[in-house]
């Protein structure tokens, strides 16, 4: 495993200083942080809910997501499942089904360039 400063280092692509801030600095929490992030990912689930139908369990499900990745510093993603969970919420399923796709493309891609650094 990968020390928390080389960690960070690796992750240029997430506003890591920002971040950093919401864990008093310490870099070891902020890693593990990231770390838990993969590890509990939530594509798989998102995609269940999607498929069945249960739209208040996908937004708080893309809550999950809109939350998590704003305290690892996924800025794009936090909007991202942001506006999903604002679309489900509003019972906006139109917006939801035409953006649910581009989505999850874009967060497995993210969960993917995680699990590279970390690795």
């Amino acid at each position: 495993m990968v020390s928390a400063a080389e960690l960070i280092s690796k992750l240029d692509f997430l506003d890591t200083e920002t971040a950093l801030v919401y864990f008093g600095n310490m870099a070891e929490l902020y890693a593990e942080t990231v770390s838990m992030y993969v590890r509990d990912r939530y594509d798989a689930e998102l995609q269940r809910l999607f498929d069945a139908e249960d739209w208040p369990s996908y937004q708080r499900t893309a809550h999950s997501i809109k939350s998590t990745s704003n305290l690892i510093g996924a800025a794009d993603m936090f909007e991202k499942a942001k506006s999903l969970e604002l679309a489900a919420k509003a019972n906006d399923i139109d917006f939801v089904r035409a953006n649910h796709d581009s989505v999850m493309k874009d967060y497995k891609e993210l969960l993917s360039r995680i699990e590279a650094a970390l690795a």
